[in-house]
């Protein structure tokens, strides 16, 4: 009796560890499933905002590149309004100067005249 409880208890004790190390595999079978899907959310995660990034980047130099056009453009509309302003200030000048002649040869001719 004694010896095939012994024997029964010692099966038992086998099944249980083995039970044990079934469990123990099978969790540990699972943490690995759960750090894969995780490891490959946020990979995807990762993939999106790199994306993003990427066209963050392409907005950014699109914007770049609209205030280096208006800043061109503006800087053509005041050099073209800077040399209108000269062009303007030329022509007046010499209207002036046109001018003061024609001032001076009708005071030279009054001065003939009396």
């Amino acid at each position: 009796g004694r010896q095939a409880r012994a024997g029964e208890e010692a099966k038992a004790r086998a099944a249980a560890t083995q039970l044990d190390q079934a469990n123990a595999a099978e969790a540990a079978r699972a943490v690995e499933e759960k750090s894969a899907e995780t490891q490959q959310r946020a990979e995807q995660e990762c993939a999106q905002l790199a994306a993003r990034l990427k066209q963050s980047d392409q907005e950014k130099a699109a914007l770049q590149d609209l205030v280096w056009t208006h800043e061109e453009k503006l800087r053509r509309a005041e050099s073209d309004a800077a040399k209108s302003a000269a062009a303007d200030s030329s022509e007046a000048g010499q209207a002036a100067a046109e001018l003061a002649r024609t001032e001076g040869e009708r005071a030279g001719l009054e001065a003939l005249v009396h």
